[in-house]
């Protein structure tokens, strides 16, 4: 994602938080844009040159294609400095002509772009969103759901709630980054739209980024259950198609192949909470070891424990992360491991 203080002309007219400041849409408190002009004072002439083309055309995209949009508008701008024999910016005849062109063409090329409906995952009317609640600052913004539910939601994110939540359905449609602290109903799950992907729970806390990079979705599990799917526009999702996440468990949405990959989360946390804080082990055999991190962490272990028989562990496993533990105990049965749909497979070992 790129930096803030690289922003460009193109970068501006793409952003959509941008766009809505511009034209009066953001919230009365919001004071992002006014706090990073102080910041990068430089950026003046070019927050103008893109207020100036927002106003033109009055708009509020809902999509992003950051390479093909720069690219376009670098055309433009390219050709339209030729035509201008190098007095583009400056006051005069040129300026005005070069200027007129260029708000033409770039509405032309967003007129052909404008999409039927929003990348949500779902075209959904805006008019059957209920709320919108778009975070222009630079920390979390907490919102309380009708059901009880809590989303913290991250800078430069929207969370768009359908006007009939809290009824028969719980849904919401999320573009950028979030954590969900869902209140338990079992007969209305609770559904995020994300881009392509779609996370049903009945009750969890877990968390959804889409801004990662372009190219990938990730849904993140802290506790319970969440059930992750493509969204195919189908009026029934096939079971075989849906994947299960549990704690340290998280599915990445690959949006050029289409497929989901099930993996574990960057840093494994303790979800027992009667846990110790640290393994002290005495000549412990290696299969009670694995049993003990399982039950801390929640991961699925993958072993064959009749070559780990006769392997013991002498060691106090304390603080450190749960990869640095299987690296200990890897090197003392000359084995490795590899995470495997969302489990832990340790490769051969011998103790003799």
């Amino acid at each position: 994602m790129k930096s803030y203080k690289d922003y460009q002309v193109d970068d501006l007219v793409q952003n959509k938080h941008f766009r809505k400041w511009v034209l009066g849409d953001s919230q009365s408190d919001d004071r992002f844009w006014e706090l990073w002009l102080k910041e990068y004072p430089d950026k003046k002439p070019l927050v103008q040159q893109a207020t100036e083309m927002i106003k033109a055309f009055q708009c509020d995209l809902g999509y992003s294609e950051p390479e093909a949009d720069r690219q376009a508008i670098e055309q433009i701008m390219q050709q339209i400095q030729e035509t201008s024999t190098g007095s583009w910016w400056k006051r005069g005849v040129w300026q005005v002509a070069a200027s007129t062109l260029l708000l033409m063409a770039l509405g032309w090329w967003l007129y052909q772009k404008i999409p039927v409906s929003t990348q949500l995952a779902h075209p959904v009317e805006k008019a059957s969103f209920k709320e919108v609640f778009t975070n222009y600052h630079v920390t979390p913004q907490l919102i309380t759901l009708g059901d009880g539910s809590e989303v913290s939601l991250e800078p430069n994110s929207t969370l768009r709630i359908d006007k009939e939540f809290g009824f028969e359905y719980r849904e919401v449609y999320l573009e950028g980054e979030a954590e969900f602290s869902v209140q338990r109903n079992v007969n209305s799950p609770f559904l995020v739209y994300t881009g392509g992907l779609v996370t049903k729970v009945l009750g969890t806390k877990f968390r959804i980024n889409t801004e990662t990079d372009d190219q990938s979705i990730s849904v993140s599990v802290s506790s319970g259950k969440v059930t992750v799917y493509k969204d195919e526009l189908t009026p029934v999702t096939k079971l075989s198609e849906e994947l299960i996440l549990t704690p340290n468990q998280q599915a990445i949405f690959l949006r050029a192949e289409h497929k989901i990959v099930k993996t574990l989360v960057e840093t494994p946390i303790p979800i027992d909470q009667h846990a110790v804080e640290s393994f002290i082990y005495r000549e412990t055999p290696m299969h009670v070891v694995l049993k003990d991190l399982e039950r801390v962490y929640g991961v699925t272990m993958l072993y064959d424990e009749q070559l780990l028989k006769k392997c013991n562990l002498t060691a106090t496993l304390s603080t450190e992360p749960l990869y640095d533990k299987l690296a200990l105990i890897c090197e003392t049965i000359h084995a490795d491991y590899q995470v495997v749909d969302g489990q832990i497979v340790i490769n051969a070992g011998h103790c003799d």
